[in-house]
């Protein structure tokens, strides 16, 4: 899963790019950004990246890129060769994954973040994301110019990526809003589930798209209990009404893709007070409630009787599925920058 870039606004990416002005500043650490705009002039990363936005460039991703490996030409002379390939390497994997305007998640900016890394009474400073790699450390005591073009480079080549992973980034924080939205009608609208019936339907792998955080679409009904009020004897005696217990035993409901309506079928039987159990079938219709058919056991009444009843369990418990809560986890997280908004 490719990692978004996400909006400069968040306090802790403007965390991650105070250290690109640490890694230029070198020691002087009093107020980096000054340091770096007294000591650079027009050509520190902030006055450079305004120049390129106001200018031609633009938003232009490609004309944006070819401008930083253009900075980074005037400045790498004072680069080490082993040095000067490495950041060569990921400015020409970021042009790749620019020129691919479909490719989701965009460029990862942690590619190009700059990490300080504690080294005895000094630090020295991590660029990309590996570690191990010797060619990408920076050292305060490194010339000035080494580090302008280390860290400079690094810094414009993270706004670049942060500014191509934004559009993507909005696109897929859409989709999961419109997936909450989907959440939302499931829990409003749909058929409550009893304990059994949650633990059945988080583990029915048919009923959603677990990968993708769906609510379901098909949801199982088993052994659900609730009130109900039976009809009998229509034709012997008049309708006579009595308060039943109804139990659905097995059934299956199907949503609409918005999760606003439901309908299904579930075998069941009734349990009227004073009055002989019955098997039979009812047939739901999202929450305008359901109606069913039972046939009473006692043969000696040959008769039908009519079940109704509506959804009561959602007023005692309402249970949520896994998803719903790791999907908001997703929308939060996407939102401040410190988790992808890709989903599969």
């Amino acid at each position: 899963m490719i990692v978004l870039a996400v909006s400069v606004s968040h306090p802790a990416l403007a965390a991650a790019q105070g250290k690109s002005f640490a890694c230029m500043a070198g020691a002087d650490r009093d107020d980096e950004r000054a340091v770096v705009h007294q000591r650079f002039g027009g050509r520190s990363p902030d006055s450079t990246w305004q120049r390129w936005r106001s200018g031609s460039t633009g938003n232009n991703l490609i004309a944006l890129h070819d401008s930083v490996v253009q900075y980074w030409s005037r400045l790498s002379p004072a680069v080490p060769l082993m040095q000067r390939g490495a950041v060569t390497a990921r400015l020409d994997s970021l042009r790749t994954e620019l020129s691919l305007a479909n490719a989701p998640g965009g460029p990862r900016v942690r590619r190009f973040v700059v990490d300080e890394v504690p080294d005895g009474d000094a630090s020295h400073f991590q660029l990309f994301e590996d570690p191990l790699d010797p060619r990408a450390v920076v050292r305060e005591s490194d010339a000035d110019e080494m580090r302008l073009a280390m860290c400079g480079t690094t810094h414009l080549a993270w706004l670049v990526a942060n500014l191509a992973g934004n559009a993507q980034r909005l696109q897929d924080l859409e989709k999961l809003q419109a997936r909450a939205a989907r959440w939302d009608n499931f829990e409003e609208h749909g058929q409550s589930m009893t304990p059994l019936e949650l633990t059945v339907n988080t583990w029915c792998t048919a009923c959603r798209k677990r990968a993708q955080l769906e609510p379901p679409h098909v949801q199982l009904i088993v052994g659900h209990v609730s009130p109900a009020f039976e009809i009998s004897e229509w034709r012997t005696r008049g309708a006579r009404g009595r308060e039943a217990l109804m139990v659905e035993w097995l059934g299956v409901l199907r949503y609409t893709r918005d999760r606003r309506h439901h309908y299904g079928v579930s075998l069941l039987s009734s349990f009227p007070s004073g009055g002989p159990s019955g098997l039979g079938a009812t047939v739901r219709w999202s929450r305008i409630g359901q109606i069913g058919v039972v046939w009473p056991r006692d043969n000696s009444t040959r008769t039908y009787a009519t079940v109704l009843s509506v959804d009561l369990y959602r007023f005692i418990a309402s249970g949520k599925l896994a998803d719903k809560r790791e999907l908001a986890s997703l929308i939060a997280g996407c939102t401040t920058g410190t988790k992808s908004c890709a989903l599969p």
